[in-house]
């Protein structure tokens, strides 16, 4: 039986790993942002031409800082925060690119790989560079 120092102990895990989870994110967005100059500037202009220089950026701007949008998928595509998703089990039989998968199959998504992948993304997949990864998304 779970007790109440138990749901304590969960709470506490799920809360500390949001934090974070959260704040690694924007460790590796400041990093890559400080190790790519171009990329730094260019950000800095479109804050500074949609927010100015007089207040905060507030999440009523968020929808028209389009290169944020781009800087800020591109470090997650580079450093996912959780390499790995979550397990999750096959519901039914299936066939995906020519692999067959039972149902009941435990099925773990390698984000990382998907991110580094040179056939889905382009040859300097290591390199943080939003334009070039996020094409019209």
């Amino acid at each position: 039986m779970i007790d109440q120092t138990n749901i304590k102990a969960i709470l506490i895990d799920l809360i500390s790993a949001a934090f974070d989870t959260s704040a690694t994110a924007v460790e590796w967005t400041i990093s890559e942002l400080v190790r790519n100059a171009r990329v730094m500037e260019k950000l800095q202009e479109e804050v500074q031409s949609v927010v100015g220089m007089e207040r905060m950026v507030e999440e009523k701007d968020l929808g028209e800082l389009t290169y944020l949008n781009m800087v800020v998928k591109e470090s997650f595509r580079l450093r996912p925060i959780g390499p790995l998703l979550v397990p999750r089990e096959c519901r039914e039989d299936i066939t995906i690119e020519g692999y067959w998968i039972p149902k009941k199959s435990r099925i773990i998504v390698n984000t990382w790989a998907i991110g580094h992948d040179q056939n889905v993304w382009s040859n300097n997949v290591e390199e943080f560079y939003p334009e070039d990864s996020w094409r019209g998304t």
